[in-house]
């Protein structure tokens, strides 16, 4: 991989190396995920071979309840990881005002203490 002149005055090297390790990682989680996507149906086919040698037909009634309550659990779940998301958004915002008037409050007094110094001198 080269760079050109032009593009290396553009970016520190700090930069290139916190792009390139982004996506090295993404590399990496990506050959994981790859094999949970061909193993999860294989274990999922075995287990199920396994539940129906111990139990017989109740493991439908297993199977149909989870298939049943999948949907049902992702869409709560979607529901409140969006008002946890939102919830931590406004007490971020409330933080970032907070210390922004903080910031202020320090910067009058502390010009205020250089002006009554130079008044006073």
């Amino acid at each position: 991989m080269t760079l050109s002149p032009a593009s290396s005055r553009n970016a520190t090297v700090g930069e290139i190396v916190n792009l390139m390790s982004v996506d090295v990682q993404k590399c990496q989680d990506m050959c994981h995920f790859v094999n949970y996507m061909w193993s999860s149906p294989v274990i999922i086919v075995i287990a199920v071979y396994f539940l129906w040698q111990i139990l017989g037909p109740a493991t439908l009634a297993g199977i149909v309840f989870m298939l049943v309550l999948l949907p049902l659990n992702s869409m709560i779940l979607a529901k409140k990881i969006r008002e946890i998301q939102v919830r931590l958004f406004i007490q971020h915002i409330f933080l970032w005002q907070a210390s922004v008037i903080f910031f202020v409050i320090i910067s009058i007094l502390y010009c205020g203490s250089c002006v009554l110094s130079l008044l006073s001198s």
